[in-house]
């Protein structure tokens, strides 16, 4: 995904601009959903805020660049947000990469958290699937979808619209690096979101 977004500015020293523009806009967008939840949580406010809000938080990447897009390019700048998002100029060996690596990162993970002494839990997942049956199947193909909405809400923005900024100055490795210290720091307050909720969990079990 790698949106077309240097027609206006596309010096080096005005793509960072925008890049930093980005990153502060996606912040904001964020943190409006996250600071309130958090607060909520942690009883710092009266209202309750129901935690599963977080999710509209993911999506700050890519109503920034949505935003930016369109003040920059007008009309065009959405279309092409929709048609970069489904294109496919790369070759069939990317396709395997992306497609199989996830499997492998998470199956090593996986492997490394029982060698550490984690507990093995998928007899009881699997009793459970059996046993919601019919509703297991139907769940399963909704969640891909859930992951798949909240992976573009991210990805739209970080690598759509960041990334080919950024490389307009540096190089690719450079850039990457870049945008990996933005969304790592991005995902903190979503962090503390969920660390909020497991926490809950415990003291109610």
């Amino acid at each position: 995904m790698g949106l077309s977004v240097r027609t206006r500015g596309s010096r080096p020293d005005a793509a960072v601009r925008q890049a930093i523009t980005f990153v502060g806009l996606t912040f904001v967008v964020s943190l409006t959903v996250y600071l309130p939840i958090i607060a909520s949580d942690r009883g710092w406010i009266s209202i309750t805020v129901p935690p599963e809000l977080s999710a509209l938080g993911v999506f700050g990447p890519a109503v920034a660049s949505l935003l930016l897009l369109v003040r920059e390019r007008g009309r065009a700048g959405l279309q092409n947000l929709i048609r970069d998002a489904a294109a496919r100029e790369f070759g069939g060996r990317w396709w395997v990469a992306t497609l199989a690596v996830p499997p492998i990162l998470l199956g090593t993970m996986y492997a490394g958290y029982l060698l550490a002494g984690g507990l093995h839990t998928s007899t009881a997942t699997v009793e459970t699937l059996s046993a919601a049956g019919a509703e297991a199947l139907v769940a399963v193909p909704v969640m891909v979808l859930v992951i798949v909405a909240l992976a573009y809400g991210e990805e739209a923005g970080w690598r759509g619209y960041l990334l080919p900024q950024l490389q307009t100055r540096w190089s690719a490795l450079t850039a990457s690096l870049l945008v990996a210290i933005g969304w790592f720091l991005w995902h903190i307050p979503c962090c503390f979101c969920r660390a909020t909720r497991t926490r809950r969990c415990h003291s109610h079990s």
